[in-house]
């Protein structure tokens, strides 16, 4: 049995557990959230039919490995469930903020004040684990306002509908930083802090391989609600986005092998392979090429970004 999993509940049970605090004329719209967002084929279903890989989902697990190489012993069961609980804070969190600026549903006051709540609750549960409200404080800030910057040049690149590789990497990363915020809190406030630029790293390069992947395959929806796709902005055949990605993950494994983070390099490892698997039959020596080039590109862009935060102590989405 994983000793590290005993006191934690599950992202689903968390969420249900989280919701029950909320008002309870909100109660209705929570409990049809990933429904609502399209993240769920069925009413009623909740997280974890979408959230199934194993870094997404427990991403503070795959950052404590290094804690105990660094402090000399492991994290506590119940202080890594602190962390996991503040990670899914930050997923309803990040996943209802990214549906809500594409438009794919709509904006409601139901669904401002669930963001808000989300966003409450994570910063509760961060401070919660570490006791340290100031340093979360600024790392909740950054992801804010890393998202915020990078929804604004999103919606810049969408009207131009061109797109370098370099914007690409560096949207991407300004808008999904929220993700690996809490498990870079975790390795700075257990001791670990020196491994949290690695594990950055290397978690940007996963995240920037899972999107490849997801923009190649959704090439067709693309054009039909945006009018072009991601394949398309770039000016790149969409296998070789795709192509992209496990070059991409082994290159993260690379990174999270040498900074101690065994677990994630091997998953990486594992991921590379069955892309390389599931991608070599319908490639070209084009498309090769293609995914070779914005690889190259990604792999830059994958050291941290540092927007510039502002200087208010709370961190509030606008009420629009």
């Amino acid at each position: 049995m994983d000793e590290s999993h005993t006191h934690w509940e599950g992202v689903d049970a968390s969420y249900k557990t989280l919701i029950a605090e909320f008002p309870s004329s909100l109660h209705d719209v929570a409990a049809m959230l990933p429904h609502q967002l399209g993240l769920v084929a069925r009413a009623g279903d909740l997280w974890e039919g979408f959230i199934h890989l194993s870094p997404n989902r427990d991403l503070p697990g795959f950052a404590a490995e290094a804690v105990a190489a660094a402090s000399g012993r492991p994290l506590s069961p119940e202080m890594l469930a602190r962390f996991r609980r503040a990670h899914c804070c930050a997923g309803f969190f990040g996943l209802l903020c990214d549906r809500l600026a594409d438009g794919q549903v709509a904006d409601t006051p139901d669904l401002r004040a669930l963001r808000q709540l989300f966003l409450r609750k994570w910063r509760q549960t961060l401070i919660a684990a570490t006791g340290a409200p100031r340093s979360c404080e600024k790392a909740l800030r950054a992801a804010v306002t890393a998202w915020h910057r990078g929804v604004t040049l999103e919606q810049a690149a969408c009207t131009e509908r061109e797109l370098s590789p370099n914007s690409y990497g560096r949207i991407l990363l300004l808008k999904l930083r929220w993700i690996g915020t809490t498990a870079e809190v975790l390795l700075h406030a257990c001791g670990a802090g020196r491994r949290a630029s690695a594990f950055r790293r290397a978690h940007n390069l996963l995240l920037l391989s899972l999107q490849c992947v997801d923009d190649y395959h959704d090439v067709k929806e693309d054009q039909e609600t945006r009018g072009i796709s991601i394949p398309d902005a770039l000016g790149l055949p969409a296998v070789g986005v795709a192509r992209a990605a496990p070059r991409l993950a082994r290159q993260g494994s690379s990174e999270a092998r040498a900074a101690g983070f065994t677990r994630l390099a091997d998953w990486l490892d594992e991921r590379a392979a069955a892309l390389d698997l599931a991608l070599l039959p319908e490639s070209s020596p084009q498309a090769e090429l293609a995914g070779m080039v914005l690889a190259t590109v990604l792999v830059e862009c994958a050291y941290p970004v540092r927007p510039h935060a502002p200087e208010s102590a709370t961190v509030r989405l606008p009420s629009r």
